[in-house]
């Protein structure tokens, strides 16, 4: 079974790989993420908006409506902390999301950075909640090019339990 300390390697080799290739929007563009982010949740307010705690530690945004999809003050788990985020996954779906995840960033390297807003992933695998009850997650993962400033990496978050049955990491 994948341990928290190879998605923790994963995440320091993306890491690696966007520091030395992709211009970030950085903390100059704060106020305009944080804007913008604020007008998306209201337009999705089952969706949970969050910048890429990897890429982007210095805006780290997550919508309010966090706490009806996973619980109250468990935003700290999901912005803040990569690791507890993925001792939260069911451990029956670690190995396949690890799986999916280095095969995305395989894909991401082959294209070039300035071409990564293009392209969406997107995850489903059991995740967690803060009263131990597990959800079917979806996780999408997408990218903003702030006018040419640097790429914004983000994730979008939805409960997916009430629509489908679960079968299997996707």
């Amino acid at each position: 079974m994948v341990k928290e300390a190879l998605f923790m390697r994963m995440r320091d080799r993306l890491t690696g790989y966007i520091e030395k290739y992709v211009t970030l929007a950085g903390a100059e563009k704060r106020e305009e993420v944080l804007d913008l982010f604020d007008k998306m949740q209201m337009l999705f307010p089952h969706w949970v908006i969050m910048t890429c705690p990897v890429m982007h530690p210095e805006i780290n945004y997550i919508s309010e409506n966090y706490k009806y999809v996973f619980g109250d003050n468990y935003g700290y788990v999901l912005n803040n902390s990569v690791e507890k985020y993925f001792e939260q996954v069911h451990d029956a779906d670690k190995d396949d999301l690890h799986s999916c995840f280095n095969f995305v960033h395989d894909q991401f390297e082959a294209v070039l950075p300035e071409l990564h807003y293009q392209y969406r992933n997107i995850f489903h695998y059991r995740f967690k909640k803060k009263n131990n009850q597990h959800i079917y997650l979806h996780d999408e993962k997408a990218v903003i090019n702030l006018k040419g400033s640097g790429n914004l990496y983000y994730v979008l978050l939805r409960d997916i339990t009430a629509e489908r049955n679960f079968g299997g990491v996707k």
